[in-house]
């Protein structure tokens, strides 16, 4: 016999030498066999068993040791049926004991899928298929196969179907879908956020519903499937994003607006091969955006009649009050003797309350050229905006002894002029609101606001906000009053003890709303106030 260098043998007489020489080369090629079924095992997964009926003995392969974690050379107990079964999952290890029993009764092969707990406790999802070893009297011998370690399979496919899952959940709860349009093969599928839009059951259309031109045609208006053939084709030939609106009437009946957007997807060519895109449903919104139009035209209209109220009350209105004024100072200063005591009463009372209803006038204006303001920001230095107030209230100051102390102010985007306003009426509210026992103090203090401050009043988070609180040691309030102080024309205090029109406090509010911000107030009667504005950087 001759050895070829391939490794066959040629020849059928084997002496001694060859015999052994023909043996060794038998035994390597085991060894190589044996160590490439080792290796296979090991990058697949997979592991062979043996199950030996006449003696419930079970042989596994360092393959399966491998999966149920088990240490061959010092853990592994010696394996049989029952201690195998012991692994498998309460659920899974009555179905597998009938699935072998079946296959063996009725000499089949068999494949089932089942779990089962490790060694070391972990859970691993295992494929096993098996073969039946018969003797020649027909009697099954051994059960022979394979057990495969599919547990990443299973667990990309669970993640896929729980995916799949939150994403027909997600297009259900925001009226979308998903489609995809296949430009080679001249086919579209639709996700189950398509057939519900256009009013199909996917449970019972999927699948089965033809999804074409010719079903769009169905249910979207003529024009609006020729303008969207249109925008498709254009991007198609020029661009890879598109998107437009039509409307559609669904399988039901219902009008429905729709907005789609798409992209074309290109080959290495540059070739269009797919369009992808989705579509929802805006009827709503365009419902919405339709009353937002006209709220904002009746705004606008009511705007123009303020406007003109406006132009009325500080021409048409104040011009008798002027005369009724310059009349009535006339009959002091010229008739003064004819008159006498009770008529020179009534006539300043006439001039007292002409100046009134002057400054409420002027002070609605005030109010409402606030609330309508259309002034840009600017950078405004609070602290020159506040020597420009103390400035002007120099009079009032000096005359009740005054003291007004105040930190380092920052620089904010406002509108100055209603910033020093807003200044103005509280300083000078402080200042009027004084006690007759003690000099007016106000105090002004500033500091950032924090982000549960913010959330607190309600405020943009992503802002920077100042809180500038101005107290003084005045009269006070009831804390009840905190909110009725800044409406209109609330006044807690009679007009001859404290004059003014009930105005200044609501527009100080409108100025701290028009500039992002808020106002408050804290008081206790005998106690002072405290006024704390949030303004925004």
């Amino acid at each position: 016999a001759v050895l070829a260098a391939n490794g066959l043998v040629h020849g059928h007489e084997l002496g001694a030498v060859g015999e052994g020489t023909f043996y060794l080369h038998l035994g390597q090629q085991a060894s190589h066999a044996f160590l490439y079924i080792v290796e296979t095992e090991q990058l697949l997964g997979f592991g062979m068993f043996t199950y030996d009926l006449t003696t419930s003995e079970v042989s596994w392969s360092d393959g399966i040791y491998r999966i149920m974690e088990y240490d061959k050379d010092t853990d592994a107990p010696i394996m049989n049926f029952d201690i195998y079964l012991s692994h498998v999952i309460n659920g899974d290890r009555e179905m597998l004991r009938n699935v072998i029993e079946k296959s063996i009764s009725a000499k089949s092969t068999f494949t089932t899928v089942y779990s089962v707990l490790t060694h070391k406790g972990n859970r691993r999802v295992i494929s096993t298929r098996g073969k039946l070893v018969i003797d020649k009297d027909g009697v099954v011998q051994k059960v022979v196969g394979s057990m495969l370690d599919i547990s990443q399979e299973v667990a990309r496919q669970e993640e896929l179907v729980s995916y799949k899952e939150n994403m027909q959940e997600k297009e259900k709860f925001l009226d979308f879908g998903s489609w995809e349009e296949d430009l080679e093969e001249e086919k579209m599928s639709w996700s189950d956020g398509m057939y519900n839009l256009f009013g199909y059951e996917p449970a019972e259309h999927a699948g089965r519903l033809l999804i074409n031109a010719g079903l769009y045609t169905l249910h979207v208006y003529q024009d609006d499937w020729e303008k969207s053939l249109r925008i498709r084709n254009e991007a198609i030939r020029h661009r890879n994003d598109f998107s437009y609106e039509y409307n559609i009437t669904t399988r039901g009946g219902e009008t429905k607006r729709l907005q789609t957007f798409g992209r074309v997807i290109r080959n290495e060519h540059n070739e269009a091969v797919k369009i992808i895109g989705t579509s929802r449903d805006i009827t709503q919104l365009r419902s919405y955006e339709r009353n937002l139009e006209s709220i904002v035209s009746d705004l606008n209209r009511s705007n123009k009649d303020l406007e003109e109220f406006a132009y009325i009350a500080s021409h048409d209105l104040q011009e008798p009050l002027r005369k009724l004024s310059t009349f009535s100072e006339r009959l002091l200063s010229r008739h003064s003797d004819e008159l006498g005591a009770e008529g020179k009463r009534y006539a300043e009372r006439i001039v007292a309350a002409t100046d009134n209803m002057r400054i409420l006038i002027e002070n609605l204006l005030e109010f409402s050229r606030t609330a309508r303001s259309t002034i840009p920001f600017d950078k405004v230095d609070l602290n020159t905006v506040l020597e420009q107030v103390l400035s002007d209230l120099e009079i009032v100051i000096d005359q009740t002894g005054a003291v007004v102390d105040s930190d380092r102010l920052p620089v904010i985007d406002a509108i100055p002029s209603q910033i020093q306003q807003l200044f103005s009426n509280l300083i000078g509210n402080a200042l009027k609101f004084r006690k007759d026992s003690e000099k007016p103090k106000v105090e002004i203090r500033v500091n950032v606001l924090t982000n549960a401050e913010k959330e607190q009043y309600l405020l943009v988070d992503d802002k920077i906000y100042y809180m500038i609180r101005i107290s003084d040691n005045g009269i006070g309030f009831e804390q009840e009053y905190a909110n009725k102080i800044f409406q209109i024309f609330q006044r807690l205090h009679g007009k001859v003890e404290y004059p003014g029109s009930g105005v200044g406090l609501a527009i100080c509010k409108k100025i701290a709303e028009n500039h992002r911000g808020q106002i408050t107030a804290m008081s206790q009667p005998g106690f002072g106030a405290k006024f704390s504005i949030y303004l925004p950087v």
